[in-house]
């Protein structure tokens, strides 16, 4: 009888999230933390798949293009418009990172970046107009000082949304 394999619980996340989980994992095996085999394992399978698409596995458009062409180029266009939103929040937290002061904890700097993120996933269009206003907008943040922020505050979300907690 098979053994029964439970889904890659990595294969649905954005590449931000991938890429902040592997630096988590990272750091905890640099640290010594006791890890999940298993869990590494589906972190490397997915990341693998990321940076070589073409590897098959079980309804990847790929493996659908010899069955159900039609069926594959949906799943393309779906990974195309996944990717590109992924790429536009990518960009857009390296602006912010290169462009602003970090956040130190949850307020107005912080959401700003966030509508910033979340209005540039909308279209390559919408990307450039948030790039260029971030660029236009920093003198709002960043204080003929250097290294003092007027609006101190505001933690970065990473690339999921989530607010660290600063620990």
């Amino acid at each position: 009888m098979p053994r029964h394999t439970p889904p890659n619980p990595y294969r649905e996340i954005k590449l931000g999230e991938l890429a902040d989980a592997l630096m988590r994992r990272a750091g905890d095996l640099l640290d010594g933390t006791q890890v999940g085999r298993r869990d590494t394992a589906y972190m490397l399978i997915r990341a693998s798949h990321t940076l070589r698409p073409d590897q098959r596995f079980p309804n990847s458009p790929g493996t659908l293009a010899k069955t159900d062409p039609a069926k594959a180029a949906e799943r393309y266009i779906e990974q195309l418009e996944h990717e590109c939103r992924a790429l536009r929040w990518w960009i857009v937290g390296q602006a912010t990172d290169a462009l602003l002061p970090a956040p130190t904890d949850f307020g107005p700097l912080s959401a700003y970046i966030a509508a910033q993120h979340h209005r540039a996933q909308e279209s390559d269009e919408a990307c450039a107009e948030v790039l260029r206003a971030i660029a236009a907008d920093r003198s709002r943040w960043v204080p003929t000082q250097v290294g003092v922020s007027r609006h101190a505050g505001a933690q970065r979300a990473d690339s999921a949304g989530h607010v660290a907690n600063g620990s």
